[in-house]
């Protein structure tokens, strides 16, 4: 294969990921994103009085919601995988 058709290919396969690549950048949101997580859930819970099943439905909810506009984006759009991705963690 030659190195033109090789990069071509290489290109179109990134183009096809909705995955970003996992770096330090992606620790650090992590992390944040966890914290935040926690204090969402635990205000639900303790601040609005939702209890855990009731937390746990809003929640289920908006993660349904992210999953809807993240799987029908054709590429990757920051915003919309970071809505998904971010959900993940509260609760």
């Amino acid at each position: 294969m030659q190195s033109t058709e090789k990069s071509v290919i290489e290109k179109a396969l990134l183009s096809l990921s909705k995955v970003p690549e996992v770096t330090i950048f992606f620790w650090v949101i992590k992390i944040l994103c966890t914290t935040v997580g926690e204090t969402a859930s635990d205000f639900l819970n303790v601040n609005l009085r939702l209890g855990l099943v009731g937390t746990s439905i809003v929640t289920g909810i908006i993660l349904l919601v992210a999953l809807v506009f993240q799987f029908r984006a054709k590429p990757y759009i920051p915003g919309i995988y970071c809505a998904g991705g971010a959900r993940r963690f509260i609760g």
